[in-house]
């Protein structure tokens, strides 16, 4: 039996689930890597509905802003909760050994600080350009 594909830390800095784009698009990602044997960990924003997604174990940064959602688009409310996002993502990383680390939108620029913690690599991932 061939050894599983490894550890996957999913960094999605949006809320999840949600009914829009983005959060669709990241939980048809989870999912097909849950189907191919990884590992997902699926870190997001502290927003959205729990779905149970087989391989993929769901995460949520701390809402330090006591936020009830997130607007689609950039704001200053996501970029101060992308602060505790990437704290738990350090956190996470010191605690597995993630064979990648994909950061989606934003995330992307924090995904290479979080993958030199465990030695993963980084995938980057843009849904949409504004």
């Amino acid at each position: 039996m061939p050894a599983a594909p490894g550890r996957v830390l999913l960094l999605v800095p949006q809320p999840f689930f949600q009914w829009r784009g983005s959060p669709i698009r990241v939980g048809f990602s989870a999912l097909a890597l849950g189907q191919l044997g990884y590992e997902v960990d699926l870190l997001v924003m502290p927003f959205g509905e729990d779905r149970d997604i087989p391989g993929v174990t769901l995460h949520r940064a701390r809402n330090i802003l006591g936020a009830r959602n997130l607007s689609i688009g950039p704001s200053l409310a996501k970029a101060v909760l992308d602060v505790p996002l990437f704290l738990k993502a350090r956190a996470l990383a010191g605690r597995h050994p993630y064979a990648v680390v994909h950061g989606v939108e934003e995330a992307g620029a924090l995904a290479p600080w979080v993958a030199r913690r465990c030695g993963a690599k980084v995938v980057y991932e843009k849904h949409s350009d504004p």
